[in-house]
């Protein structure tokens, strides 16, 4: 596994090359798909409830179009065209994606119309979320690049970690591309991209210490080695969501970590043999801990009280903090279909729909459709072949098995509108509603209890791991302890900002959790050596806070992309990342052992290294 000779080095280049060039082949034609249905599992009820309907009746393709009925003639050459009201219409896609409803946008952009839809929402998301790569990437790394450089300033380093990290991303991209990539999915690269080069910083900062590559190896496989596992442990923790789009990105993070793990235990040495970096010191980090830190520890209780503080503050906030549950809020505040959407739904149109397949023509349909158009906004018409002239039926009649097709169209509501209206629909149609919005409202109805299960997920994993390896469940105990900091300022930073739980910030707090107990380790694994508290801070706490420097930056990242859940979890993991700095630097030497233990850990003698 350790590359010791130029002949080996060059023997897991050529692995890692050829392993690297089939990943890129499986990227290849890797596609973007928001559809609603990718949100649940192959075997949720809702979704092959919803399945069925669109078998039974094709998709949901329909747009609402408002506007002068004489520049929107051109329509009807595009698409089938319902009316619905004066100047308003109902537009049945002919096809699925964005060529079909750019073609109705060309039209309404010539004519001033305004337009919206779920095939429009769907078409805006899979846009954002191929805009999150490529705005990403580019700014992670060059700010990678930027920061190894001024901290080893070492071009050959810093080609050699990016060049670890980046076979680790094609590593994982490789497994994330068996599905259809989304909002969620669309996050790895750039995840893994930080975490890797964090890996990679522990081991180049051992490197510069000791010279030696065999050394290296031996000094960090045993941290790194847990960390890994805790940071994989923290997203693998999402395997067991029930939004399929979190349980794929959990699985693919969690195996492209441990695959990170390999690289930088063996691509990265390699590359180092042949490369012969000679890295230096950039900023004197350890001189400014060791002269910041060691005052601010000796005021134990002042730092354990505070903490204590803020943490039950936070806990006072927990329940304040928000749900996002209408996707259209995913969409920037100045987006055009968001504008055009909440101007159209105040105009009293309804762009989304709850749908009934049901089995048979009912003799009372027209009947249950003029009662549920007495329900009022949000219900906003209520389409069926009761209402429609026999030339519009398709979509909404199968022929084969007769069942017909009830739309209720809406506005877009979050999950407590859903679950009030519901009911009262349900009253006057007795059958089980599906459709783009009820498969919505249950993959968001599902945000809580994700949070809820990954974070207990993860602590359990964490646990475990901690004791086996440290052999000690009170000192484990202790090691999460420092987590509950930054755990604490993003449920504060949430509540009083109203930043809400959403598809990608649920994934928040298991993340933080597994990130800051990796520094915990590499802090309580110098300690356990006897290391003073100002040789730790030299050796550890550089690194330390050279990984979440790099940490921080590649998650900051998110906060530029306009997919409002990215920029949100951008903000909330950046903000952690920096809490946990001071929680493992600061709180947790406060923490650690009796007080002549801490006494020996503050000791102005330098230690005999490790």
């Amino acid at each position: 596994m350790v590359a010791v000779s130029r002949r080996a080095a060059w023997a897991w280049i050529a692995i890692h090359a050829v392993l690297a060039s089939l990943a890129a082949m499986r990227m290849a034609g890797a596609e973007t798909d928001t559809s609603p249905e990718v949100f649940l599992s192959p075997d949720d009820p809702v979704r092959q409830r919803y399945m069925a309907f669109r078998r039974a009746f094709g998709d949901d393709p329909y747009l609402v179009v408002t506007g002068d009925p004489k520049g929107l003639r051109e329509l009807e050459a595009v698409d089938k065209v319902l009316p619905l009201a004066p100047q308003r219409w109902l537009v049945r896609l002919s096809r699925r994606g964005p060529d079909a409803v750019d073609a109705v946008a060309e039209v309404c952009r010539a004519n001033g119309a305004a337009f919206t839809g779920q095939p429009a929402l769907r078409v805006a998301l899979d846009r954002e979320a191929d805009a999150v790569g490529r705005q990403l990437m580019p700014v992670v790394i060059g700010a990678m690049a930027l920061l190894l450089l001024i901290a080893y300033r070492s071009l050959s380093v810093t080609l050699a970690v990016l060049l670890t990290t980046g076979v680790g991303v094609l590593w994982g991209m490789a497994i994330v591309v068996a599905a259809p990539l989304n909002l969620v999915t669309v996050l790895l690269p750039v995840l893994l991209l930080a975490l890797g080069t964090a890996l990679c910083i522990h081991l180049v900062h051992a490197f510069r210490q000791t010279g030696d590559v065999q050394q290296m190896i031996r000094r960090t496989i045993r941290p790194c080695l847990i960390t890994t596992i805790t940071t994989a442990a923290g997203f693998g923790s999402f395997a067991f969501a029930r939004i399929a789009p979190l349980k794929v990105l959990g699985v693919s993070m969690a195996a492209g970590i441990l695959g990170m793990f390999i690289l930088a235990f063996t691509l990265l040495p390699a590359l180092i043999t042949l490369f012969q970096p000679r890295p230096r010191d950039g900023l004197p980090i350890g001189h400014w801990l060791e002269r910041v830190v060691p005052p601010v520890v000796r005021w134990r209780k002042t730092v354990l009280g505070t903490s204590a503080a803020v943490v039950a503050i936070a806990a006072t906030f927990a329940n304040t903090i928000p749900v996002e549950t209408n996707a259209l809020n995913y969409l920037p505040r100045e987006h055009p279909l968001r504008v055009a959407t909440e101007g159209l739904q105040d105009a009293g149109v309804g762009p989304t729909s709850i749908e009934f397949h049901l089995p048979a023509l009912p003799p009372d349909l027209v009947y249950d459709t003029r009662e549920l158009q007495k329900l009022g906004p949000p219900v906003r018409s209520v389409l069926s072949v009761a209402t429609l002239p026999p030339n519009l039926f398709r979509g909404f009649l199968d022929p084969e098995s007769k069942a017909v097709r009830l739309s209720v169209r809406c506005d877009y509501m979050g999950v407590e509108e859903y679950d009030k209206l519901l009911p009262q629909v349900l009253a006057i149609v007795d059958e089980e509603p599906t459709g783009d919005l009820p498969v919505v409202m249950t993959v968001q109805g599902e945000l809580i209890a994700t949070l809820l299960r990954s974070l207990a997920a993860t602590t359990g994993v964490i646990l475990l791991v901690l004791v086996i390896a440290l052999r000690s469940l009170p000192l484990a105990l202790l090691t999460l302890v420092p987590a509950l900091i930054p755990l604490a300022v993003v449920v504060l930073v949430s509540a009083l900002f109203e930043i809400p739980i959403s598809i990608a910030t649920v994934m928040v707090l298991a993340v933080t959790l597994g990130i800051v107990t990796d520094d915990s380790v590499h802090v309580v694994h110098a300690w356990r050596k006897g290391m003073p508290l100002r040789d730790v801070l030299h050796r550890v706490g550089t690194a330390v806070t050279e990984t979440s420097m790099v940490i921080t930056i590649g998650f900051a990242a998110c906060m530029f992309t306009g997919f409002l859940p990215t920029r949100h979890f951008g903000l909330l993991t950046g903000v952690a990342m920096i809490l946990a700095l001071f929680a493992d630097l600061v709180l947790f030497p406060a923490l650690l052992g009796p007080a002549d233990a801490r006494r020996k850990m503050l000791s102005e003698t330098p230690h005999a290294p490790a």
